[in-house]
């Protein structure tokens, strides 16, 4: 069973089929999910999980917006307020998974997966992909880097500190 997007779905059946949940629904739905995030953010705000999954959250709302609702809406103001919308999800994913990656690199994220990592660079692509051209292709190197070399960039040690890595 795949995913389905909940969100865009009411429990209400027309004789057409599943009717859509209006866009204001959906952005409530959004604002709530920010919320709980920033709120997790507040309690720890060390909590690498909270954040990455926060961007990739943002990142989800950003593709929705684009790929799902952008198709189905027919007057220029609504299109415009989900752009902007779409706009916004992704600067928000892009601040956070960008922060995500610099911890990463100062060694705060011991325990990341290679394909989490991977993730996350794939994810920036994406929304660097219309907006920063160098960006774009700055994470498309470091993914096919990450392929080449089948594993994440390792923190800078301290001096003097031994590797806790076997070679």
């Amino acid at each position: 069973r795949g995913w389905k997007p909940i969100l865009l779905r009411s429990s209400n059946r027309s004789a057409k089929g599943v009717e859509a949940y209006p866009a204001s629904v959906f952005e409530s739905k959004c604002d709530r999910i920010d919320e709980l995030y920033l709120r997790a953010l507040s309690m720890r705000p060390g909590a690498i999980e909270a954040l990455t999954e926060s961007g990739k959250n943002n990142y989800s709302q950003a593709l929705l917006l684009e790929n799902m609702f952008a198709k189905h809406v027919k007057d220029s103001i609504g299109m415009t307020r989900l752009t902007n919308r779409a706009a916004e999800s992704k600067e928000k994913a892009i601040t956070r998974l960008q922060e995500v990656l610099s911890r990463q690199a100062k060694g705060q994220w011991p325990g990341a997966e290679l394909s989490e990592y991977k993730s996350i660079l794939s994810m920036l692509a994406y929304c660097h992909e219309k907006r920063d051209r160098l960006k774009y292709e700055e994470y498309l190197g470091r993914l096919e880097d990450l392929e080449r070399d089948g594993r994440i960039p390792s923190a800078p040690q301290k001096k003097g500190a031994a590797s806790s890595r076997m070679p």
